[in-house]
């Protein structure tokens, strides 16, 4: 799901902060066997473009993957609430949304 007209991704650099690959230990270990707390009103302060969102999902999909083909991305059918919710929108209209966007090579494109 590349948007028409822009050119094939490669690998991300190694050190990408923009990419974390769940693959790669940490620093930390321990980390991650603590519980997060975000809060929602500080996240409520973010703004990002319309694509920026999609885009980061996808090279992470792209990185557990291994998948750096950059022409186009077949998404899993539970990759499709996490889509939903970046887009706003419910999974069964991700594909209509997707399409609207021209993010889908054809309107009568389908997931796996």
């Amino acid at each position: 799901m590349v948007p028409r007209g822009d050119k094939p991704s490669t690998p991300p650099p190694a050190g990408d902060p923009q990419v974390v690959d769940p693959a790669t230990p940490t620093a930390s270990p321990s980390h991650h066997d603590r519980p997060v707390t975000i809060d929602p009103a500080a996240l409520d302060q973010l703004r990002a473009t319309p694509g920026e969102l999609p885009a980061r999902y996808l090279r992470a999909i792209e990185v557990q993957r291994g998948d750096y083909n950059g022409r186009m991305h077949t998404v899993r059918r539970h990759d499709l609430i996490a889509i939903a919710a970046i887009l706003d929108c419910h999974p069964e209209q991700v594909l209509a949304t997707l399409d609207s966007h021209r993010l889908t090579p054809d309107p009568f494109a389908r997931v796996t």
